[in-house]
């Protein structure tokens, strides 16, 4: 599935990850800013979500069920370079603890912190978007955060180096009956964090 490059200013362009500053986020990609990372970069990387790539010189083949599950044994210097491009992707730059196994309360609170990737990078406060998600859409966000600077006109906590902040949740539909905890980079809405399981939602339990 051949996807659009972004254009712009192109510094490299793999099957899956394309690297540089400005173009447009082509459908079906999304985009992460090499800070977001854990890179003091002012570049840009776009991803292509499921089984997009991009265009390239070399001739696309269809992988075999066997490496799409297990992968191959031996990497060729571009596959090298995209595995650390996806690794780096998926750290994410912010951690979160004390999430509930269940949400019994329309408010709820939780931890977040830089991760200790960003703080080696010198990092300094990082705004973030904390959202409660279901199903796709968004159905809580922040009310109050100790420790960490909320923005309520926009939803935004900043989150300063060294210090895990605690930041409350208020749930405003009642119907769902699970639910993630998404932290988003406000500038981009890439996700920078999502717990790893769907958290049941139990009010009056």
């Amino acid at each position: 599935m051949r996807t659009d490059a972004p254009g712009g200013e192109q510094i490299e362009l793999h099957r899956r990850c394309w690297i540089g500053r400005g173009g447009a986020t082509p459908a079906g990609c999304v985009r992460v800013t090499a800070s977001a990372l854990g890179y003091a970069s002012d570049l840009d990387f776009v991803f292509p979500i499921g089984c997009g790539v991009f265009p390239g010189r070399r001739r696309l083949s269809v992988p075999s069920r066997r490496r799409l599950v297990a992968g191959v044994g031996h990497s060729s210097p571009d596959r090298a370079s995209e595995k650390r491009i996806s690794s780096a992707h998926r750290a994410s730059p912010v951690v979160a603890t004390g999430l509930p196994e269940a949400v019994t309360n329309r408010i709820f609170s939780i931890g977040l912190a830089l991760a200790e990737k960003q703080l080696a990078f010198g990092a300094t406060g990082l705004p973030v978007r904390p959202l409660l998600m279901s199903a796709g859409r968004q159905v809580g966000a922040a009310g109050m955060a100790i420790d960490a600077e909320l923005d309520r006109d926009t939803g935004c906590v900043t989150l300063q180096p060294g210090k895990a902040a605690t930041v409350a949740f208020l749930l405003n539909d009642e119907s769902v009956s699970s639910l993630r905890v998404v932290v988003q980079d406000p500038a981009t809405d890439a996700e920078l964090y999502r717990s790893s399981t769907d958290i049941p939602v139990r009010l009056g339990v």
